[in-house]
């Protein structure tokens, strides 16, 4: 019990929404068929981690051991650092399962408050039941499932923290007092709020040199995506994410679209860290060069077994440094030249 009484608590506070964090996520599964058929060797499939400062979720759907004719919701809760050696998060948790052929017929699952916690050694999850039998989800007539894809989605609220610190998040859902420094992400399914001078200190927009300050609004064509947050606390100041593996491509692509060359520059040790093993992509080393992210590129090269000329096609000359050019050079020179091409 003295552990559990030195553990730091935050509550939550009521004249600020959301300040523990706001997670809204949409999943699209794909392949149901396939995953019904073999649910007995497989029976979870989930989304990737959407991290908040210091927590992280995700979900997806399970058709538990012995329960496999029915349709579960899942959520996975975890920490990314506590001192502690258990910690609780306390939080106010929906479900939606859409209707792809009516979207007001989308059922919602209001599982209310629940705690998430560590003591039984197991990670932290919650199943709703959705009383949908797998032969009625299959039936494409009903909705859920159109074109072999389901979608899923969850609007997670964390209200208590103990265990561990989580600093104030911003919640983007909530305009600035004062409209003149808002800038409005619009998506079809909801608007996110920037302050327009944190974003003006990093970039101008690169499509027509136009100062973030002098738009109103930006639209997009497809609804939020988990990401964006993520990237958006970013901006704010906060660490580069390094759980969220599969958020880099997104992360890069942002920051290039906005210009934001100093984000750029604070992932690239995240970007070399993440590479460990896989092989870098062609757009995220286009994207290095652009911005001289020189860790980046070094750690490409040193990864190449060859070099050949199509592997530079698409590299923007001008903005390339002095010591790139130099490292590609020596790199070349120590392979003995290029690497032939295939006719």
């Amino acid at each position: 019990m003295g552990a559990k009484q030195s553990q730091e608590r935050k509550s939550y506070l009521e004249d600020y929404p959301d300040p523990l964090g706001h997670f809204t996520s949409i999943y699209n599964i794909e392949n149901i068929s396939s995953i019904v058929a073999n649910r007995h060797q497989n029976s979870l499939t989930t989304a990737k981690w959407f991290v908040k400062m210091n927590i992280h979720f995700t979900h997806g759907i399970r058709m538990p051991e012995g329960m496999e004719d029915s349709l579960f919701l899942v959520i996975y809760c975890g920490v990314l650092c506590t001192n502690s050696k258990y910690w609780r998060i306390k939080a106010n948790v929906k479900f939606v399962l859409h209707d792809l052929n009516d979207v007001q017929n989308s059922v919602e699952y209001h599982y209310g408050d629940v705690w998430f916690d560590n003591y039984n050694h197991e990670m932290p999850v919650i199943y709703q039941d959705t009383n949908i039998s797998l032969d009625s989800l299959l039936n494409e007539n009903l909705g859920f499932v159109k074109n072999n894809e389901m979608k899923m989605s969850t609007d997670i609220r964390v209200l208590k923290v103990e265990g561990f610190h989580q600093p104030t998040v911003v919640n983007y859902r909530v305009p600035p007092t004062d409209p003149f420094y808002q800038l409005i992400f619009a998506y079809p399914n909801e608007n996110l709020y920037v302050n327009k001078e944190m974003l003006n200190a990093h970039c101008i927009l690169e499509s027509h040199h136009t100062q973030v300050r002098d738009l109103d609004e930006i639209k997009f064509n497809r609804p939020s995506p988990g990401e964006i947050e993520e990237f958006l606390d970013c901006i704010y100041g906060f660490p580069i994410p390094s759980i969220s593996r599969g958020t880099l491509p997104f992360f890069l692509r942002n920051a290039k679209s906005l210009r934001l060359r100093s984000l750029a520059q604070r992932a690239a040790q995240t970007i070399v860290n993440d590479k460990a093993v896989d092989v870098f992509t062609k757009a995220e080393v286009i994207i290095a060069v652009d911005f001289d992210m020189r860790r980046v590129v070094h750690a490409w090269l040193n990864k190449k077994k060859s070099i050949s000329k199509n592997d530079l096609e698409d590299f923007n000359i001008e903005k390339m440094s002095g010591e790139t050019i130099k490292a590609i050079v020596k790199r070349v020179l120590k392979f003995g030249g290029w690497e032939k091409e295939e006719e």
